[in-house]
């Protein structure tokens, strides 16, 4: 469980964030309890995941009910979220990292928060056919942009690590990503 003070700490650790600013480490619970408690963003984003789901549900393309197609994709977003901080425990073991997991992953994952409050939005608009999709793929490139570079500072400070590898680690994570949008939509 979260107290509302460590959430709006976290809150505010993602505002110093989206700022730039390294004073946003001060903000998150850099523990094993705080690193579960960074998955709520997850937990949060989960209904807009669900009802982008569901818009975009297929009977003739999907070859599953729609039940057992939620599961799919219920269990999609958990490996998504579990699947980069897993690989960046033998990341950060690999770059001799291993004492900043902690504070890389958990402002990670608060990261995701804002991230996808833009992305889900849109995307789910553009399924309704509410905006068009060329609006929505701009914001998902824009978002991408944005979404590459916030990392990169993420890992930087987080993993006290040089720019360069940064943006490895960011690379890592986007072709992570790539890989299991692809096993699932094989799925």
């Amino acid at each position: 469980m979260i107290s509302v003070r460590q959430l709006a700490a976290a809150l505010y650790g993602v505002w110093l964030l989206l700022k730039l600013d390294p004073r946003a480490w001060d903000y998150f619970e850099k523990t094993p309890i705080g690193f579960a408690r960074s998955f709520l963003p997850a937990l949060l984003l989960s209904p807009l995941h669900i009802i982008h789901s569901v818009i975009v549900y297929d009977p003739a393309h999907a070859k599953l009910a729609l039940g057992p197609y939620l599961v799919v994709q219920v269990l999609s977003d958990v490996m998504s979220w579990v699947a980069f901080p897993f690989a960046m425990l033998y990341v950060c073991r690999l770059l001799n990292r291993g004492p900043y997991f902690l504070s890389y992953m958990v402002p990670y994952n608060w990261f995701q928060l804002p991230v996808n409050l833009v992305i889900q939005p849109v995307a789910i608009l553009a399924d309704m056919n509410v905006i068009p999709g060329q609006a929505a793929g701009f914001t998902d490139m824009f978002m991408l942009t944005l979404f590459f570079a916030f990392t990169a500072f993420i890992a930087r400070i987080g993993l006290r690590i040089n720019l360069m590898t940064a943006i490895g680690i960011v690379m890592l994570d986007f072709l992570l990503t790539l890989i299991i949008n692809q096993v699932i939509a094989r799925i």
